[in-house]
């Protein structure tokens, strides 16, 4: 038999075309209505919450802790202001009194030989002494040797009462050592000319010298000192004093 012929494969008709779907285009015109709607509704609620005074509550949103810190944004300024120092603390130290004191005035020590035995009175001499005599005023004061003997100037010296002015006869063996008997030595004021009221039983000068200004000692009360030993002691006022020294 002979086969049968094979009818073709029937092919669907295509579907038919679709409709394409249509977008609805929005006006902006109506955009622009419905923002100014949108403005308008908020100044009204702006308007009524300010004449109301009621606190307008938003919505916010929730904020969920996180577990890390932040770090704070807010960056500490230093303060500005300077640290006052402390007021220091004052010490009131008493001040000196300014015056200078006066120191006292020194005492003149006078010159004491070692032995200082009583002055002796002309009446109380020892027989065997050797008299002299001295005789003074305002210009010079004489040593008359009454004695038989010549007499060694170095031996004697003079000195005032309070210590201040003395003499010694070593001043006279600059010209010459002796007072011989019957002779005398003077010396005299250091601002006279020249001797005054020569005694008269002085023979002769032996030797004549000038006192400078601390020796004119019988301006005052003065001793007499033969060999370091007092063997008298005059008044500036008698103007004359006897005494005796030992051979």
């Amino acid at each position: 038999k002979p086969a049968a012929a094979r009818s073709a494969p029937t092919i669907p008709p295509p579907p038919p075309p679709s409709t394409p779907t249509r977008r609805t285009a929005i006006s902006p015109l109506l955009v622009l209505f419905g923002v100014i709607a949108v403005v308008s509704a908020i100044v009204l609620l702006i308007a009524l919450n300010l004449n109301n005074s009621t606190p307008i509550t938003a919505d916010l949103p929730t904020v969920i802790p996180s577990s890390t810190p932040l770090p704070p944004t807010e960056t500490s300024i230093p303060p500005t202001e300077t640290a006052l120092s402390p007021t220091p603390t004052w010490t009131l130290t008493p001040i000196p009194p300014t015056q200078t004191p006066i120191p006292p005035t020194p005492t003149l020590i006078a010159i004491v030989p070692t032995a200082t035995p009583s002055v002796l009175l002309p009446t109380a001499y020892p027989s065997d002494w050797l008299p002299i005599r001295l005789e003074y005023n305002s210009v010079s004061l004489w040593w008359v040797n009454n004695s038989d003997q010549n007499l060694n100037v170095n031996n004697i010296a003079f000195i005032t009462v309070d210590g201040a002015t003395q003499f010694e006869g070593n001043r006279w063996a600059l010209f010459y050592s002796r007072v011989e008997r019957g002779a005398c030595v003077v010396v005299i004021e250091s601002n006279a000319n020249g001797p005054s009221g020569q005694p008269g039983d002085c023979a002769r000068v032996n030797a004549s010298v000038n006192a400078n200004s601390r020796e004119n000692f019988w301006a005052r009360d003065f001793q007499v000192i033969w060999n370091g030993q007092i063997v008298a002691q005059c008044s500036a006022t008698a103007g004359v004093c006897s005494a005796a020294v030992p051979r």
